[in-house]
C-alpha cells in the first residue's frame, strides 16, 4: 500500500511540474509570426510549379500548422475546465479502481 501511496505522490508531483511551467509569452508570440510569415510566402514558392493546386496546398498546410500551433498554446494547462483540456475526472477514478484492485492482490498475498 504504501508503494501505491508514494508512486500516487510521485504522479502527482509530475502533474504539477507540467502544471507549474509556464510556455513563455515571447515563444509563443515568436511561434506565430513566424508562422504566419511561412503561410503567407508559401502560395509564392508553390506558385510556379504547382499553379492551382497552390490554393488547395497552402490550405491544407496553413490548417494543420495553425492547428498544431494552437495545440502548443493548449499544452501549458491542460488541467483546466475546458472542452480540451485533460478530464482528470476520468483518470482519477482510474487511478482509484487501480489501487483498489493492488490493495486486494497484496492482501491475498500478505493476508
Amino acid at each position: 500500500m504504501l508503494t501505491i501511496i508514494n508512486l500516487l505522490v510521485e504522479y502527482i508531483t509530475r502533474f504539477e511540474r507540467i502544471l507549474k511551467t509556464p510556455l513563455s509569452i515571447a515563444f509563443s508570440i515568436h511561434l506565430y509570426q513566424t508562422l504566419w510569415v511561412y503561410c503567407i510566402s508559401l502560395p509564392f514558392q508553390l506558385v510556379a510549379s504547382v499553379g492551382w493546386l497552390t490554393i488547395i496546398i497552402v490550405f491544407f498546410v496553413s490548417f494543420i500548422l495553425f492547428g498544431v500551433e494552437r495545440i502548443a498554446t493548449e499544452v501549458p494547462n491542460p488541467f483546466g475546465y475546458d472542452d480540451s483540456h485533460w478530464v482528470s475526472d476520468v483518470e482519477n477514478k482510474n487511478i482509484t479502481i487501480q489501487s483498489t484492485e493492488d490493495e486486494g492482490v497484496n492482501n491475498e498475498v500478505h493476508g
